[in-house]
């Protein structure tokens, strides 16, 4: 940059200016000297010239006087002029014939014609003249070194003033030089820091000119590059955030195929640190010799987005189903593409779970519906078979028959149970368990359960660690897993049962499912030895009807049921093939945060039936048989009842004639009112029943309603007349109206 003075428009007038004045003062230096040489030189001759009209006429003096001689006239020269060959300036004498006469330093009556040639010696100037008293030739002969020594003198002195002023000059161009150009030089090294990097060098011009405007100009150019560089950083970090966080792979390629950058995604996918995935070629992800789809990728279309369906490879060499976008788009100047690689192998398990999650949703709904309706059927069988054998006047072959019958409807009454359980609308009766107690005292009834060739190994934690559960469906869990592991070993084998204690972190259940979160679980771990799960079925084990076995060997909800529990209780069960053989069914509760202290459930079966003193029983439901068993029911066993199909007849009834009624019996779904808020209505109303629910299938009514866990208040259907009797005396004798 400091040549940049060399081509600035003063740089070049000073230049100008400067060698003109040195050229003009050189050549009014040489006239003068020569015209001081020239004046030096003749102002000389003419002083040697009168010296010689001198000698002359001393010279005609004396030869004038009387007794003169030619050797009384030589001395009179010799007197004025000695001629010692030392002088470099003497006079000489020649006479007519050009002899010498007198000459320090040439031989006298020696021929001399050589000093009268004035011209012949460019060292010597000789100026002559004529004696003619005795027709000599008198003369001088000098040096022209000793005419020019003045001229010399004043030229050297003329050459130190030339000198000097021109220094002088030089110096203050050269001052103004620097002062004009400095500012360009300062900004020129400003422009080149710039260029290398720094975008804020130090710019210190204070130049009342048209520098000064253009150094302002540089300053305000420098500080909108560096806004605009800001912006230019803010945006290319927040598109760099954006092209990390996003969930699919993204390359972006040059025009060989190479893989310049790459998000976080891509480096997960396809198993490679961010390093290592940058620079490697496109090629190296996707199968040996699949070159269509590398130049593909290197080269999308320009005018359209390229969108297909491919397999790359992961650093494994394993192939993943991908669905491939890309783009041509302009980076750094040069052609690249971005590609856009989406892994649907996890995309297509999410939809198949979410199909199958539909598909069991609604096959729920139906079971929940088919149980429903069940239950109402059961219902009038079991009870109407129940008070038939009360009657005493029965022979032993009618009680034996309805015996048979009763079994039936009670297999009939678990299977509704099992739809429930499976589509997850059955109401729980939770209470805190310990996994480990209730798995011993549930072994007499598995081991009763399974064949001889079956060997039962129970490995309960022996920690008290305990569950929120239903200690009933907790059974159902271990009696369906233990029959499906014994079906699965038809010549004998080994079950594992085990309880035991799981910290789960967010790492741990990265795979698991979402809805599972970090915290304490307590896992009951089922294993066998039999031929394991065939991993075409793997997808359809849960669904309810679906089984392998043989038809009449089996119904397909065992392990829907367990699902059903398992997702009603707030778990998660996950099914595997063991390596060494045979199936680990794994299903995870959560953790108490502390044990609780809780007593006995109380056994009611052994509770004596109490009848009725009157009390008035208001008996809501839509069901006709259901309903006309539970009136004789209740009026055999000593109670009043008002009965309603509907909950609006029973609420426009009460509100009308509120007396006699000491509580309410009432179906949970019906048309119109259902049965919580019929309740409810009862209670604004100023009635306040305490309620007993009953169902075949809640729905979600009573979880809305809060009353999943109220088992004090509600009878699942199919009622039995003994649980119906003892329930509503319970609920009576609380009230403080019973027997009144």
């Amino acid at each position: 940059m400091r040549t940049l003075k060399r081509y600035s428009l003063v740089w070049r007038l000073l230049t100008i200016v400067g060698t003109a004045f040195v050229v003009t003062t050189l050549a009014v230096f040489l006239l003068l000297n020569h015209l001081v040489r020239h004046e030096v030189q003749d102002s000389g001759r003419e002083v040697y010239a009168r010296r010689l009209e001198t000698l002359v006429r001393t010279l005609e003096y004396e030869a004038a006087r009387p007794g003169a001689t030619e050797l009384s006239t030589l001395q009179a020269v010799s007197a004025i002029h000695p001629t010692d060959p030392a002088d470099s300036i003497f006079p000489f004498v020649l006479d007519a014939a050009g002899a010498v006469l007198v000459h320090p330093s040439i031989p006298v009556g020696e021929l001399a014609q050589q000093l009268l040639k004035t011209s012949g010696d460019a060292d010597v100037w000789v100026v002559t003249a004529v004696c003619e008293s005795w027709n000599w030739t008198v003369g001088f002969q000098v040096p022209r070194d000793l005419l020019g020594a003045d001229a010399d003198r004043i030229g050297g002195q003329m050459a130190l003033a030339w000198a000097g002023v021109a220094l002088l000059v030089a110096a203050i161009l050269a001052a103004v030089l620097r002062r004009e150009t400095r500012p360009l030089l300062d900004l020129a090294d400003a422009a080149s820091a710039m260029a290398s990097g720094n975008l804020q060098p130090d710019v210190h011009v204070d130049h009342p000119g048209e520098i000064g405007t253009l150094a302002r100009g540089f300053v305000d150019m420098r500080n909108a590059i560096n806004r605009q560089l800001g912006d230019l950083r803010e945006s290319e970090s927040r598109y760099r955030q954006i092209f990390d966080a996003m969930a699919d792979a993204l390359l972006l390629l040059d025009q060989d195929g190479t893989i310049v950058a790459a998000n976080p995604r891509a480096a997960a996918a396809y198993g490679w640190s961010l390093p290592q995935l940058v620079g490697r070629p496109v090629a190296s992800l996707l199968r040996e010799n699949d070159r269509e789809l590398a130049q593909a990728l290197r080269s999308p279309p320009a005018d359209r987005p390229l969108s297909l369906s491919g397999v790359t490879c992961d650093r494994e060499s394993h192939e993943l189903e991908t669905e491939i976008g890309a783009v041509r788009l302009a980076f750094q100047g040069t052609p690249h593409a971005l590609v856009i690689l989406r892994i649907v192998a996890e995309q297509r398990q999410l939809e198949r779970q979410l199909l199958q999650s539909q598909k069991l949703e609604s096959v729920g709904r139906l079971a929940g519906g088919i149980a429903h309706d069940f239950n109402n059927l059961l219902t009038p069988v079991l009870g109407y078979t129940e008070m038939l054998m009360d009657n005493e006047l029965l022979d032993a072959e009618a009680r034996s028959d309805l015996a048979a019958i009763r079994r039936a409807g009670e297999r009939a009454r678990n299977l509704a149970r099992q739809l429930l359980a499976f589509s997850k609308r059955q109401v729980l009766e939770m209470q805190d368990i310990d996994l480990g107690r209730t798995l011993m005292d549930f072994e007499p009834i598995l081991r009763r359960t399974l064949r001889e060739d079956i060997e039962l190994v129970l490995k309960p934690d022996g920690g008290d660690h305990r569950v929120r559960a239903d200690i009933s469906q907790i059974e159902q869990i271990l009696m369906n897993l233990a029959i499906n592991a014994m079906d699965a070993m038809p010549d004998g084998g080994r079950i594992e049962i085990e309880t035991e204690f799981r910290a789960l972190t967010g790492e741990q259940l990265s795979s698991a499912d979402p809805e599972l979160g970090p915290g304490d679980y307590v896992g009951l771990v089922v294993r066998d030895t039999g031929h394991g799960v065939p991993p075409a079925i793997f997808d359809h084990i849960v669904e309810p009807f679906f089984t392998t076995k043989d038809a009449g060997k089996g119904t397909g909800l065992g392990l829907a049921t367990v699902h059903g529990i398992v997702q009603q209780h707030g778990g998660q069960i996950a099914i595997r093939n063991r390596d060494g053989g045979g199936c680990e069914v794994t299903i995870l509760l959560p953790c108490l945060p502390a044990v609780s202290a809780t007593g006995d459930v109380p056994d009611e079966s052994v509770a004596e039936v109490a009848r009725g003193a009157g009390e008035v029983v208001v008996l809501v439901e839509d069901d006709d048989m259901v309903r006309e068993l539970v009136e004789r029911l209740l009026t055999k066993h000593g109670y009043a009842v008002r009965s309603f199909a509907t909950g609006d007849a029973c609420l426009e009834a009460l509100v009308a004639d509120p007396d006699p009624a000491d509580v309410l019996l009432t179906d949970v779904v019906m048309p119109g009112l259902n049965g919580p808020e019929l309740r409810d209505q009862l209670h604004e109303a100023g009635l306040l029943l305490p309620a007993l629910f009953m169902s075949g299938y809640t729905g979600d009514t009573l979880l809305r309603r809060g009353l999943a866990d109220a088992r004090a208040d509600f009878l699942q259907k199919p009622i039995l007349p003994e649980q119906l009797l003892r329930k509503l005396s319970h609920m009576l004798k609380s009230s403080g109206t019973a027997g009144a």
